[in-house]
């Protein structure tokens, strides 16, 4: 019974833990998707990089400080007045593992909170997010061959079973610290970028009254795009989208015009061309409406100059890639 108490108790300590980064980084006007927990610890999704060190710092540190707090506190509760053993040690035993939580997660192992903190320090003294991350991705991946190397010889020559454990959390640091670099290079350039350079071209309008199958063969199929404007009597009302047409039985497409199943302006998240484009791929993953595009509209006015779809900022990430990923 214990047992199950003390387990349950150390998962939402974990919680806890998350919950302080996910609670620090909405203050701080940073999206979180969720909490996800998994075997060995948890992440909070976090859909955007800090904007500053500082706010790094804060969002790093504070799970670690939450731990080791927490784990101290329910230590010291342990030598109140307590009779009753098995309660004495349960808590003394969620306290340390708390504190062990708390100073793992310091390990300077980006993306570790250590590694964070790392490289928000960094970061504060080279004036370079990139060149921080680049030097906080590689201590992390040191500190994954570490953890590697040490799972290694403790399963072929001590033959104890939780080197494969250290195995994996190696392999999970190396893993997790290149692929942040590399997302943070991509964040980075992005935004350098302005909207209306990300956008796919200026794509022909289909007219609200065109028959889905003319929209099909003369637009879709042509052009090779997932998504068009929408015109009624010279005015943009809407967006018609590949996969709604999808849905549509084929004997009624010669029937079913465009302005029948075109989603609504009102109900497509809009920007400014001017915005750049990591702002913009922040907006995409963060709406609200639940939209796998963005409507563009100029930067002095309210009228529409296209769209981008989520091609739009792959094409971007690719050419990206091509060019400045070393």
């Amino acid at each position: 019974m214990f047992g199950l108490i003390a387990g349950f108790s150390i998962l939402g300590s974990i919680l806890l833990h998350e919950l302080m980064h996910s609670i620090v980084a909405q203050r701080k006007g940073l999206p979180v998707l969720e909490i996800e927990l998994f075997i060995f610890g948890g992440v909070s999704k976090i859909t955007d990089e800090p904007k500053s060190p500082r706010i790094e710092f804060k969002i790093a540190i504070v799970g670690p400080i939450t731990s080791i707090l927490l784990g101290f506190g329910l230590i010291e509760l342990s030598f109140i007045n307590i009779s009753y053993a098995p309660v004495i040690l349960m808590l003394i035993y969620i306290g340390i593992m708390n504190v062990g939580l708390g100073l793992f997660n310091l390990v300077p192992a980006f993306p570790m909170d250590g590694g964070r903190v790392l490289r928000s320090i960094l970061w504060k003294r080279k004036k370079n997010m990139i060149s921080a991350t680049r030097t906080a991705s590689r201590v992390g991946s040191f500190f994954g061959y570490v953890f590697m190397g040490i799972g290694l010889f403790q399963t072929l020559f001590l033959g104890i079973f939780s080197g494969l454990w250290m195995l994996f959390i190696g392999n999970f640091l190396n893993t997790n610290a290149k692929n942040s670099y590399i997302q943070a290079i991509y964040l980075e350039s992005l935004s350098n970028l302005k909207t209306y350079e990300i956008m796919g071209g200026i794509s022909p309008i289909i007219q609200y009254n065109t028959t889905l199958d003319v929209a099909i063969r003369e637009y879709f199929m042509r052009f090779r795009r997932n998504h068009f404007l929408v015109a009624l009597n010279d005015r943009i009302v809407g967006v018609i989208h590949m996969e709604r047409v999808k849905n549509i039985p084929f004997e009624n497409r010669s029937t079913m015009v465009a302005g029948d199943i075109t989603e609504k302006i009102a109900d497509i998240p809009s920007i400014k061309g001017d915005m750049n484009g990591r702002d913009a791929l922040a907006q995409l993953t963060n709406s609200q409406k639940k939209s796998d595009i963005l409507v563009v509209m100029e930067e002095d006015s309210s009228d529409i100059i296209g769209f981008i779809e989520a091609e739009d900022f792959q094409r971007a990430i690719s050419l990206i890639q091509n060019s400045t990923l070393r």
